[in-house]
């Protein structure tokens, strides 16, 4: 794990006056986030999380399946997501009690429901899904981040969807291969300032 980055998987007190708030604005609705330092992006939705519900919500409709927002942080892809899909059974999940407390009052903050599981990886997590959407912890390192992919393979129902982001930069070509290995598909959804896309469907005879 880069060292660098370990923050975002380990827990750290916090005082009450380390929170804050910020506002976001997201197809025409204002949202309120709470956030804290040792979240990702902490003070703002990052470029490749808002191309990912983006090009989830042009490709997809999640009303009625069962989703999982992966590794989800303060809860940003799985609350635009789920005020987009109200009929979607939204669940997330991610390896910190700071980022599963951030998921719920973020929830709550913008009047709505999803079950959030404190898990490192699928710990945690029994159930299958249709959908599984991340943008994933590319600094965990590769033995990580690929075997995420192969837990994400073995939690999706029949024809379910895993959906991702990465830059370029920080090796789409090795996940994408990787992601071929396992599901024997993998198909760009969209490309944009060097993130792409990645969708991998679980087709069984």
């Amino acid at each position: 794990m880069n060292k660098n980055f370990s923050h975002y998987f380990i827990d750290v007190e916090h005082k009450n006056s380390d929170y804050f708030s910020f506002n976001f604005e997201f197809l025409n609705k204002n949202f309120k986030f709470k956030s804290v330092d040792n979240v990702f992006s902490k003070s703002q939705i990052d470029q490749g999380s808002l191309l990912l519900v983006n090009t989830v919500i042009k490709n997809f409709n999640l009303n009625g399946c069962d989703c999982l927002d992966l590794g989800c942080g303060y809860g940003a892809i799985g609350v635009l997501l789920k005020s987009v899909f109200k009929d979607a059974n939204f669940y997330m999940s991610d390896i910190t009690k700071t980022s599963v407390e951030l998921s719920k009052t973020n929830l709550q903050n913008n009047n709505l429901f999803a079950e959030v599981v404190l898990s490192d990886g699928f710990k945690n997590i029994q159930q299958n899904f249709d959908y599984i959407i991340t943008n994933p912890p590319i600094k965990s390192g590769k033995e990580i981040l690929f075997n995420l992919m192969l837990e994400s393979f073995n939690h999706l129902n029949k024809n379910g969807k895993l959906v991702l982001v990465i830059r370029k930069s920080h090796g789409e070509e090795s996940l994408k291969k990787h992601l071929k290995n396992i599901f024997n598909n993998c198909e760009i959804l969209k490309r944009d300032k060097g993130y792409y896309i990645l969708c991998a469907e679980k087709i069984e005879c």
